[in-house]
């Protein structure tokens, strides 16, 4: 008998440890017919790879036209988003036990926090370009521009420190190597040749609470919010307070920002917009949409999306956040073209939206993709599921064929044609016959 309860227990205790690995079902891809009722189409499919069944995929991140997947055994792949096809896959931290947070990217280099470490990785070649110990326990993800990144950890302190940019990047930036030394020299007043190699900390700030959120990097000042709700804007290369803001509650949602332009939501319901000038906070106006704000705004074009906890996605107007529409079934905002939002519901479902009016044009039941990517950049749709299936998907219409860029800045304008380089020598004289 007693045999027989220890074999019961045994294989309990065995059937206890299968169910707590993960069950992945294979997806099936979407069907044609289906997704033209959303008005997109499927423009491919991929896999990433993954570390047998206890693995799963736990970021998934979208960087312009590149798409970085971050696996639970440390695996971290970058897709081509246009083509689906794998740039690169390495492995880092230790499998299964290093904290994640979700990556941060400049045109050049990825920062990804692997448990107390940061990476620095070419975003071409998948290198590890650096590392650096974190000086405490991260507590956000990171920030970054072209030339600092910004770690905030959970005593409360920011970190800024110098990236070592790489040789392209220098190249391209600062007209490569200074002459008679072989070193690449920065035009930044506090970066020099050894910072090629190694990062090193330019400031760090004492908070009094933790940030939860990524710092946000503007051209010369970087802000940041903690949970006590207080906005701070810091100097990018000295330790100096510019200007902070104290909201009525916590900000626990991400800060979003285009150019100087910044929206921040807090957990008062109110969303707000400051434009920074000099580091100063001008405020230029203030929504309240009478539901919590857990997740970042999203700024596209002349609009920005705000989703209220338990109330909806609301479309305000960037101008002067008046409230446009609101559609109480998207609970998260997913892409958009020029005449489609596409959202997800409480269900797992995906949501064909009219951009202009909010109405609901279909649904389509994409459970099945556990992770919905938030495209600010371009109009793609990616959704991957836990087992590393990724699928892109666009606006049908003929005019998506190539990406389009929300936010991108305008095309310079053409320059006027030097007299030297007129056709047959004209100089805009009229010209006699001889």
């Amino acid at each position: 008998m007693r045999l027989a309860v220890a074999s019961l227990g045994f294989l309990l205790s065995g059937l206890a440890a299968v169910a707590q690995l993960p069950v992945h079902s294979p997806v099936r891809l979407p069907d044609a017919s289906e997704l033209q009722k959303m008005g997109l189409r499927q423009r491919w499919s991929s896999a990433v790879p993954m570390d047998g069944r206890r693995d799963r995929v736990e970021y998934a991140q979208v960087f312009g036209t590149q798409v970085l997947i971050q696996n639970l055994s440390g695996l971290v792949t970058a897709l081509d988003g246009e083509t689906g096809q794998k740039q690169w896959t390495i492995s880092l931290g230790k499998p299964y036990r290093s904290q994640h947070l979700p990556a941060a990217a400049n045109k050049h280099v990825f920062c990804i926090l692997s448990g107390m470490q940061v990476y620095g990785i070419d975003r071409q070649t998948g290198m590890v370009g650096w590392s650096l110990l974190a000086p405490g326990i991260p507590s956000a993800p990171i920030g970054m521009d072209e030339s600092r990144f910004y770690l905030a950890t959970t005593d409360g302190e920011v970190y800024a420190y110098v990236l070592p940019l790489s040789a392209r990047a220098f190249e391209e930036q600062f007209g490569g190597k200074e002459k008679g030394t072989g070193d690449y020299r920065s035009a930044d007043p506090v970066s020099n040749p050894s910072s090629i190699r190694t990062p090193f900390k330019l400031w760090d700030f004492q908070t009094n609470y933790q940030v939860v959120q990524a710092p946000v990097p503007l051209s010369t000042h970087v802000v940041f919010a903690n949970r006590a709700g207080v906005l701070y804007s810091f100097q990018r290369d000295v330790n100096q307070l510019a200007d902070r803001f104290y909201s009525r509650a916590a900000i626990t949602a991400p800060i979003s920002h285009v150019g100087d332009d910044i929206y921040v939501a807090s957990q008062d319901y109110t969303v707000y917009h400051f434009e920074v000038t000099a580091g100063q906070l001008g405020p230029r106006w203030q929504t309240t949409i009478h539901s919590r704000i857990l997740e970042k705004p999203i700024a596209l074009g002349s609009e920005l999306f705000v989703v209220g906890l338990d109330q909806g996605l609301f479309c305000l107007d960037r101008s002067d956040g008046s409230i446009k529409w609101r559609q109480r079934d998207a609970a998260q905002f997913l892409a958009a073209s020029k005449r489609l939002v596409f959202a997800a519901d409480r269900h797992g479902n995906t949501l064909s939206l009219d951009r202009a009016k909010g109405r609901v044009l279909h649904t389509w039941n994409s459970r099945d993709w556990g992770h919905r990517i938030v495209n600010e950049d371009t109009d793609r749709l990616y959704l991957v599921s836990n087992d590393g299936v990724v699928i892109c998907l666009h606006d049908l219409d003929r005019e998506y064929a190539q990406p389009y860029f929300h936010n991108a800045p305008p095309a310079p304008a053409a320059k006027p044609a030097k007299e030297a380089d007129r056709p047959d020598g004209d100089n805009g004289a009229e010209q006699k016959e001889p």
